[in-house]
């Protein structure tokens, strides 16, 4: 009987030899009970201790460390595999038992799953859009180039499907395997049949609002779009008599319809759910913004009759959703109202008749929005999140060089607290000066000098990192350059005009600077960043590309005098 260990694979076979004669000397030592014996086994017993530290250190340093900027699944795998409180998925409770065995959890959890599809019980009643303005879109060629594009562009890394073929295989095979594939390809479209094998699922990234989507009410909206024919046909195969099942430690529950929905993972599942709600806002007249399923709606309020204006449109919304079978989830929903009067006009607005809850602040895509437009939620979030991030690289990369610890500030952290940064930039010193405290520790790491008498500003310069606020500064900037020269889909807004005069020491594409009395609006993108821009030398502005420009801005921001009291530029 051989006793099972956990894999590492750091321990090559030579160092398990090394182990299998340890384990042997120390069999010997414990029969013979002599002090020669029992001096030979820890004396084999700290080389072997020490070849496995100085295998782990290289292990770490090449491996996970060096993958860390441009494949960061091996860093993440090699936490996963440290960690020991992982347990996987605890027992489930049902409303008959519980469920203690990964069988039971995989049904339990398909289900679960099962009972969120939208079920269309009426199907004479599919609300129609009327006459399409739009032609129908012509019918699809695929091409074996295209297809074995596709195959070689499959990352090897990932799992097999329910088909269990290696998409390392598929890549490598890619054009052997293109030809028969494209003819397959052809042939299902052409016959609006998709085999029943390529309906089949795992789940593994489960979204209610995803898995809500009726299939009649899409397929009516398809047509109204020009989407028929041949495409359509396939379009309403490739959705319907689908089967899912949930997978718990390799043991697969039973499969189960699909009853609504989009497939989530491939390209086509996005855009069929943007196309049902693409008409989400035609009866509202207030502003609208949707990011996959997040959607916010906002209006000036001047008078009352503002108040009852919105409050139709959350009524012509409810309505919608009870129109297309897509509901609200109200619990998540709340009014922000943003303003700095000290008499706020209020309204208890509703959506299909539950109150809506009102807050001073709320996350949105990632970004905690207060009712003053201050910063001090966000950035007290985001610093927790990093210090924790930080934390981990501190407990996990510690054998590492200075260049891998680095790297993973970098990668892992920093990342964290610049995250839409063009539109949150603080300019408090306090606030600042949080989010400066996440870098001076990582800045302790990286050389591991924890002394007191060191100077952490030294140790940052010596690492050639800017200040956050600087990197901020520099981002907004980009921001502004790539409005300018048209490198995004963004117009400047009508107070963002071009300036009429110039001294001799301004450039040429100088902006009047907005009027702003208020600090949420004097320090936001545009009236922070024209001031920025309107100080850059002309080679900034004029420069041919956005790299470039950025080469020149950093230094340049560097360069400014930043006023000195209670707020920064």
């Amino acid at each position: 009987m051989s006793s099972g260990k956990r894999h590492l694979p750091w321990v090559t076979p030579d160092i398990k030899r090394q182990m299998r004669k340890r384990d042997k000397l120390h069999c010997r030592a414990r029969k013979q009970q002599n002090s020669t014996s029992w001096k030979l086994f820890r004396q084999y017993r700290n080389k072997v201790a020490s070849r496995v530290h100085s295998a782990h250190e290289d292990y770490v340093n090449n491996v996970v460390g060096n993958s860390l900027s441009e494949s960061p699944k091996k860093f993440w795998s090699y936490v996963k595999m440290m960690r020991t409180e992982n347990l996987g998925i605890p027992t489930l409770r049902t409303t008959t038992k519980l469920c203690t065995t990964d069988q039971e959890k995989a049904t339990a959890l398909n289900s679960h799953f099962q009972s969120v599809f939208t079920q269309e019980t009426d199907t004479c009643s599919i609300p129609q859009k009327g006459i399409s303005p739009y032609p129908s879109i012509s019918e699809l060629i695929i091409g074996v180039e295209g297809v074995e594009k596709q195959l070689s562009s499959l990352n090897p890394t990932k799992a097999c499907g329910p088909d269990e073929i290696p998409p390392r295989l598929l890549k490598t095979v890619a054009p052997e395997l293109a030809p028969a594939l494209c003819f397959l390809f052809q042939q299902s479209y052409d016959t609006g049949v998709v085999p029943s094998q390529w309906k089949q699922a795992l789940v593994t990234d489960f979204s209610k609002a995803f898995d809500k989507v009726p299939h009649l009410r899409l397929s009516a909206k398809l047509e109204f779009y020009g989407i028929r024919g041949s495409t359509l046909t396939w379009i309403n195969s490739f959705l319907n008599n689908r089967s899912q099942a949930v997978s718990v430690n390799g043991t697969h529950s039973p499969w189960g319809k699909v009853t609504s929905g989009v497939p989530q993972g491939s390209v086509l599942g996005p855009a069929l759910f943007l196309l049902y709600i693409n008409d989400i806002q035609e009866e509202i007249s207030s502003s609208m913004r949707l990011f996959a399923d997040d959607s916010i709606v906002y209006r000036d309020i001047v008078s009352p009759d503002d108040h009852q204006v919105l409050q139709k449109d959350l009524n012509e919304l409810a309505n919608w959703s009870s129109k297309w079978l897509m509901h609200f989830n109200v619990g998540k929903c709340a009014i922000l109202p943003i303003t700095n009067k000290r008499k706020t006009s209020l309204f208890d607005y509703t959506i299909l008749g539950q109150p809506l809850a009102r807050v001073d602040q709320h996350e949105y895509l990632g970004v905690t929005i207060s009712s003053k437009l201050r910063w001090d939620a966000h950035c007290n979030k985001i610093t927790q999140k990093a210090n924790r991030t930080l934390g981990l690289i501190r407990r996990t990369l510690s054998p590492c060089s200075q260049e891998v610890k680095a790297r993973a500030y970098q990668a892992l952290v920093r990342p964290q607290i610049e995250y839409a940064s063009e539109a949150w930039n603080p300019h408090t010193i306090t606030t600042v000066d949080r989010l400066e405290r996440v870098q001076r520790p990582a800045a302790r790491f990286v050389f591991r000098d924890y002394r007191r008498t060191t100077s952490v500003s030294a140790l940052i310069n010596t690492l050639g990192w800017d200040s956050l606020h600087n990197r901020r500064l520099a981002a907004q900037l980009s921001m502004f350059y790539k409005i300018h020269y048209g490198l995004v889909n963004i117009q400047f807004p009508t107070i963002i005009q071009p300036a009429t005069y110039f001294s001799r020491h301004d450039h040429q594409l100088k902006f009047k600077l907005p009027e702003a009395t208020i600090d949420s609006y004097k320090f936001s993108f545009y009236p922070r960043t024209v001031r920025l821009w309107n100080h850059l030398p002309t080679p900034a502005v004029l420069a041919p590309s956005l790299p470039a420009f950025q080469e020149v801005s950093l230094p340049a921001i560097q360069q400014m005098r930043l006023p000195v009291g209670a707020k920064l530029l």
